[in-house]
Formats: structure tokens, sequence, C-alpha cells
């Protein structure tokens, strides 16, 4: 089976090295895959200086950004992690493990804070260690697009990752799920023990108590209607 990892990237030389060293590392033979946003820093040059395969998504929009890595990749299975984010180092022996069943084609994992306090530390264990698992088995998703996988026949056919347009705007938070709910029509969506560690400069932005009203929100939301909720959910790189 061959694999492609893919890696949407704006503006992310800060973070990019780490990420692809240890993509690298954990999977030497895999297509690795950066699509980048137009960034306006040494994101493209790093990423290329690592071997990895650059492509351009002039939209910036997450949702076309996994779009575009998926139509580019070759990979019999495709995983998806993001820009600023660092796998741990079972992470590609776990997201891919779960593929030796047939049956399966989508796989989702857990996330856990880069630099985190104790309370974000225990509060995403909780939702992606304990509920997650639960949900999955109830075939409802509860995912992250910082660690997911796909078998990429599947994927592009139910048409890669929604991108919701709204009075002008890109609105693609909940993408990721909407993909899991998509694609569990033609086979079986598990959850996985494979983490990645991510950054907190979205909580830190918003502060604890609007970043959970919001996915609590949009998640209900994708569920019932098969759409994000009408909040922008802004770029956020510091």
């Amino acid at each position: 089976m061959n694999y492609s990892i893919i890696i949407p990237a704006l503006n992310e030389e800060k973070h990019i090295k780490e990420c692809l060293m240890e993509v690298k590392k954990q999977a030497p033979d895999a297509e690795v895959i950066l699509v980048d946003g137009v960034s306006t820093d040494r994101t493209v040059e790093i990423a290329q200086q690592l071997g990895a395969f650059v492509v351009i998504e002039k939209k910036r929009s997450v949702g076309a950004a996994r779009t575009k890595g998926l139509k580019s990749a070759h990979g019999d299975v495709v995983c998806f992690i993001d820009a600023d984010t660092v796998p741990s180092p079972s992470w590609f022996e776990q997201i891919t493990e779960p593929f030796t069943d047939e049956s399966v084609v989508g796989v989702g994992g857990m996330v856990e804070p880069i630099e985190g306090t104790l309370l974000e530390r225990l509060g995403l264990w909780f939702v992606f260690g304990v509920v997650s698992p639960v949900f999955f088995k109830m075939g409802l998703p509860l995912v992250t697009g910082q660690n997911m996988a796909f078998r990429r026949k599947e994927a592009l056919a139910v048409g890669g990752f929604l991108e919701v347009v709204k009075q002008g705007k890109n609105y693609t938070e909940g993408e990721d799920t909407i993909m899991f709910l998509n694609i569990k029509k033609t086979g079986r969506i598990v959850h996985s023990k494979s983490r990645v560690c991510v950054s907190m400069r979205r909580i830190r932005n918003w502060g604890l108590p609007r970043y959970v009203l919001f996915n609590i929100r949009n998640y209900v939301h994708l569920l019932r209607y098969g759409t994000p909720i009408e909040d922008e959910y802004e770029a956020i790189r510091k």
C-alpha cells in the first residue's frame, strides 16, 4: 500500500521545519505534499529543502487546500496533518494501521497541546481520548482535521473536502467532519490513538470559553444541517 501525507500551510516558516522533519523520519517512503496558500514568508523554500513536493492553492481556504492535496496525491491512503503540528513518534504507524482492514475508509486521531496548561491537556484528552471513540462507534465523527486519513479513491469519489461559501466569504470550519459524514457512506470510519501535538494559538487568541462554545455549536450544526455555523473562522498565525 502506498501513502501520501498532505500538509496545508500558509506563512508557517516558524513551524514547518519541525513538522516535516518528523514526518520524513516516520514515513521516509511516503509521498509528502505541502499545499501552500501563497505564503509570503519562507514556508515553500523550507519545505522544498526538506524534500516535500509543493503545490499552490491560491484560494486561502483549508478545505480548498486539502482538496488540492487530495487531487495531487498518488497514495492509496492519504494522511492529513497541519503545518503547525508535530506528530508523536508513533503517529504514522497508528494512523495507517486501521487500513489493513479493507472495510475502513476513514480514520480520525487525537491531539494534545504543544505547550498547554493542565486544563487544556485534560480537556483535549477527554474530548479525543474518551468522547471521540464512543462517538465514532455510534457513527458520529468527532474529529480534528489536524490528524486524519482516508482511502484516496473513496475520498475523491465523495468530492473531497466541502468548501462552504457564504456572502462572498469562505467558511471552512467543519470540512473535516463533513468529509467523514460523506465517506462513511462508502465504508467504516474508526478512531485511532494516533496523536499530534498542536499549537494553542487559537485558544490563546480567542480565550477558552469562546473556543469551547464555538466548537460545540458548530459540531451540532454540522450533524443537524451538514453545514458549519455562520461565524467566520479567521486565520490566526500568532
